[in-house]
């Protein structure tokens, strides 16, 4: 389902998964269903910008380079110098 190309192909997909295995686990089948348009968000977003959002990555990154960048000064002046250094 996540290495669809379109939203549509995702939805077939989980269809099918959901008829294969709904009868050997159908707990987990309810799970996908109710929870499967939350996790294709992404689908939604041009697919040109798809792989930026997909995963958090970035956004981890980033505060790892603003606690590495924060550490080394310890103490600010004042925001506008926290600002200045991010």
């Amino acid at each position: 389902m996540f290495h669809c190309k379109k939203i549509e192909d995702a939805r077939q997909k989980r269809d099918q998964i959901l008829a294969d295995y709904q009868e050997s686990a159908s707990s987990a089948m309810e799970c996908l269903n109710e929870g499967f348009e939350s996790a294709m968000t992404v689908m939604t977003l041009p697919e040109g910008i798809r792989r930026f959002f997909r995963t958090s990555n970035h956004i981890e990154r980033l505060n790892r380079e603003l606690k590495r960048r924060s550490g080394v000064i310890g103490i600010f002046s004042n925001e506008a110098s926290l600002i200045r250094l991010m």
